[in-house]
């Protein structure tokens, strides 16, 4: 059996790793998450939930689940040795799934000898340091593009949820309510500033209730996309690889997060729209 260590808020863990496990045509797998939103991408058989009110509650939750349960395979999304640094050393196979991370906050959770890798796989580019790690704690580093499904539009039309025959205007972002709202105020600001008369539609597991804003927790994001006008959301890792072909219409606002480079990545995007 292959365990997906998956821990983190919002979307953005459970989603890259399930679209890696479709991409790859993995079975018999298991996703340890302390994130509820697993059940929006997994079954409940394939979820092994772990929640603590602390940290080292968590932590030692973590350790005695990976005692337990009879896995063969690790893949670690995100974070080599865990959110708490608490991933210990396996006699099985390891796999790194790795993606753009603030090392220098993080490497501070790294033990000298903690974790080895059979194998890296390279999400988008790392930190030099980052990448100097990665290089010692790894047997095999090998890049991997993410193909994430098509945006299937027909399924919100069909339904005929668009409020009024008016531009959409989509803002898409989860976890974090206050994100959120703030999302939707700058879309609004942009919105009176240009003497636009949108309809705001967010999409988000956050509910905000205001005047020509409406909430749906719709997943996938990117059904949306094509009927969007114009497009508010963070600099996380899935919504802007989803948005390459829809960067026309993409406003990214970066968030701060402790291990996480939401302005790299956001200027990462807009440097890549003006090559091509």
């Amino acid at each position: 059996m292959k365990l997906f260590y998956a821990m983190g808020g919002g979307l953005g863990h459970l989603y890259r790793v399930r679209t890696f496990i479709d991409q790859a045509h993995l079975t018999s797998i298991k996703v340890l998450t302390n994130n509820p939103l697993a059940e929006k991408l997994f079954s409940h058989e394939e979820i092994v939930f772990v929640e603590h009110e602390t940290p080292h509650g968590l932590t030692q939750q973590i350790q005695s689940t990976l005692n337990i349960i009879p896995f063969t395979e690790l893949y670690v999304d995100a974070f080599p040795v865990g959110l708490f640094g608490e991933l210990p050393a396996l006699n099985l196979r390891t796999v790194y799934l790795a993606r753009r991370l603030n090392w220098s906050n993080y490497k501070l959770l790294v033990k000298a000898g903690q974790l080895r890798f059979n194998e890296t796989l390279l999400f988008e580019e790392l930190e030099e340091e980052h990448l100097q790690f990665v290089s010692e704690v790894s047997e095999n580093i090998s890049p991997i593009d993410l193909n994430y499904p098509q945006a299937d539009s027909s399924r919100i039309i069909s339904r005929k949820i668009i409020p009024q025959a008016k531009p959409v205007w989509l803002i898409v972002h989860s976890f974090i309510r206050e994100e959120v709202e703030s999302l939707v105020r700058y879309a609004k600001e942009v919105a009176r500033l240009e003497k636009q008369d949108p309809v705001f539609i967010v999409l988000s597991d956050q509910q905000i209730v205001e005047e020509n804003v409406f909430c749906y927790a719709w997943f996938p994001a990117q059904d949306w996309f094509p009927l969007a006008s114009r497009i508010f959301t963070g600099g996380g890792f899935n919504v802007l690889k989803q948005a390459v072909p829809y960067a026309e219409k993409i406003t990214a606002i970066p968030f701060p997060r402790r291990y996480d480079d939401q302005a790299w990545r956001i200027k990462k995007f807009k440097s890549a729209l003006l090559m091509t």
